[in-house]
């Protein structure tokens, strides 16, 4: 049984094929810049893990494939993903995922500048309760109400990575504390 796969630079035109011909992968790690959809990529119940660090085209229809693609992950991070609303939606169907990795670019305008709300996110997260680890929240999200209801919710949460550039610009760090106080 294969556990991982890494991908290198050259090879994105085939990592359709790689997929439809290693029906045992159980993780996939992309961690080069790719624009592949993940379209055609067939039914993969065995890949838990999924790290796209370098997917950086990733779009809400590519989101989709692989929620459809591969529906028991448990891992998946999405560190520069370019997802909206509905791909952010999807992820609900994920009911086993314990850690959840967002773009890095989440932000007032949404990741990479798509629109994107903190109550998407709210109620996102509020459907998937194994979830362990949240990686990615900007510090104007986690600093609202909607945020302290999601982590007192999910009783398996244990980390929660709030993106610190955010902070410099000025949100209380009085609210900051008080989510990571609840989390305990």
């Amino acid at each position: 049984m294969r556990s991982a796969i890494l991908f290198t630079p050259g090879v994105d035109e085939q990592i359709s094929l790689i997929f439809q011909s290693c029906i045992c992968l159980e993780k996939v790690h992309l961690p080069v810049h790719t624009d592949v959809a993940f379209d055609g990529i067939g039914y993969h119940p065995n890949i838990t893990n999924l790290v796209l660090d370098g997917a950086r085209e990733l779009t809400d229809e590519g989101l989709c494939n692989i929620v459809d693609a591969c529906p028991n992950l448990v891992e998946l991070k999405l560190a520069s993903a370019s997802i909206g609303e509905s791909g952010l939606v999807k992820l609900n169907e994920l009911g086993e995922l314990r850690i959840l990795s967002l773009p890095v670019m989440l932000g007032e305008m949404g990741i990479l500048g798509m629109s994107v709300s903190p109550n998407c996110l709210y109620a996102v997260i509020k459907c998937l309760p194994q979830l362990q680890i949240l990686e990615g929240v900007p510090a104007h999200v986690a600093a609202q109400e909607g945020m302290l209801e999601c982590v007192n919710e999910l009783r398996n949460l244990r980390i929660l990575g709030i993106v610190k550039e955010e902070v410099a610009f000025g949100f209380p760090r009085q609210a900051i504390d008080k989510i990571k106080n609840s989390a305990k």
